[in-house]
């Protein structure tokens, strides 16, 4: 592989999409390969900054004009998709790895609250056109099950308070999205175990990657399993 590639994984809160990017990460590395981990908002100093003071908005005051939200997250993808750009020219072999990307606006914003599709095409184009994963893995599983591990886990921001049947709508907007790009998304079976999970995740890799010839690496708790 000439260029190392730029892997989103996607999903629901609850989905184990960040656990699994994580995981993904420290197997790389043991291969010996480079490995830039982002996430989206976020990822540079400044984007970091912006995540910080966005969310913390939203939980005093609640949600903003979901277009305003959908501008302030295209604003901070793009500052990320620039210095991605200008780092894979003077590295380009270094993986990248970033926890959501585009796709979670067209499922948050289009499917979830109602923005229409034009829209919301319209400003990914103007922000992001430049910079479409290699791959996207989809970690799916059933809204229920989602909402019940976010509730164990302890965190939540205003998006994970969100109804069921916004979930469920956001779940039905990224299996449409799958469904509509096969050559680029990989659903993933979200709901066995992180070992599970991590197993499938590496076949996807080399399976879509081309990694021929790689071995499955032991998960041991170095990795957090």
């Amino acid at each position: 592989m000439k260029e190392g590639p730029f892997v989103t994984f996607e999903g629901l809160d609850g989905s184990g999409k960040s656990t699994q990017l994580k995981l993904v990460a420290s197997w790389l590395k043991k291969r010996g390969l480079q490995v830039v981990r982002l996430r989206d908002p976020g990822g540079g100093r400044w984007q970091e900054l912006a995540r910080r003071e966005f969310y913390q908005f939203l939980g005093d005051r609640g949600m903003m004009v979901p277009k305003t939200e959908l501008l302030l997250f295209a604003s901070i993808r793009s500052q990320t998709m620039a210095e991605m750009e200008k780092a894979r020219k003077n590295r380009p072999r270094v993986w990248h790895l970033c926890d959501r990307w585009y796709d979670s606006s067209m499922a948050f914003q289009h499917y979830g609250v109602g923005i229409s599709r034009k829209d919301v095409d319209l400003i990914l184009k103007i922000f992001v056109e430049r910079c479409a994963p290699d791959l996207t893995l989809l970690y799916d599983l059933p809204v229920e099950v989602a909402t019940e591990r976010r509730g164990k886990g302890g965190r939540a921001n205003v998006f994970d308070s969100a109804t069921l049947d916004f979930q469920g709508r956001v779940r039905h907007g990224y299996l449409e999205m799958a469904k509509t790009e096969p050559e680029r998304f990989l659903i993933i079976d979200a709901g066995g175990a992180e070992r599970d999970v991590f197993g499938l995740t590496v076949e996807a890799l080399k399976m879509r990657l081309g990694l021929k010839g790689v071995g499955m690496l032991a998960v041991d708790a170095k990795i957090g399993i």
